[in-house]
């Protein structure tokens, strides 16, 4: 949280605290991060007998987010009124500036414990890592319509985690060491 203390919270944030909505959206953020992160270390853990709860957990907080801003329905533009659509692209880029961090912190811990379910490891670490720059995102926009936080917030995050998918089992590989020649 010091990377969006560092950037200028949105000037109604102590406003939106009194919002059910934003509070119940942002906290089911919050349980993401906390799940994805429990579960990637748990299944970082060669050989652990792990349960259909370990997968489903984040999954489930992911959704539970997601259906939270859906309840609150279609309506509003994809950018708030007067709103150029550059500001959402702007949600973006501090998205991916305070996920970077996390998710290299994360990579770099889960890669010393040779995971063997790489794929599900790298997308529960960017899920964890990008859930939380999420949120922070969220205390940095001011435009809380609808549409734009599935576009250019949960969108992102979305994507983060298929990428974090993809590039597991690329950096999570455990390299073979070969004999040298003498």
């Amino acid at each position: 949280m010091a990377g969006t203390s560092a950037l200028g919270v949105r000037p109604d944030l102590a406003a939106k605290t009194r919002d059910l909505a934003f509070l119940l959206e942002n906290a089911a953020l919050l349980c993401v991060f906390l799940l994805a992160a429990k579960s990637a270390f748990q299944l970082s853990v060669p050989d652990d007998i792990r349960s259909l709860w370990t997968y489903a957990q984040p999954v489930l907080g992911l959704s539970l987010a997601l259906g939270l801003v859906l309840l609150r329905g279609h309506s509003g533009s994809l950018d708030a009124p007067g709103v150029p659509l550059h500001h959402g692209r702007a949600c973006l880029w501090r998205s991916a500036g305070l996920g970077a961090l996390p998710v290299l912190v994360g990579w770099a811990l889960l890669r010393r414990a040779a995971p063997q379910e790489r794929r599900w490891v790298g997308l529960l670490l960017a899920l964890s890592a990008f859930s939380l720059s999420t949120l922070g995102t969220q205390a940095l926009c001011g435009n809380d319509a609808a549409p734009h936080l599935l576009r250019w917030h949960y969108l992102p995050l979305l994507l983060a985690g298929l990428a974090g998918a993809a590039l597991g089992e690329v950096a999570f590989h455990k390299r073979v060491s070969w004999p040298r020649a003498r």
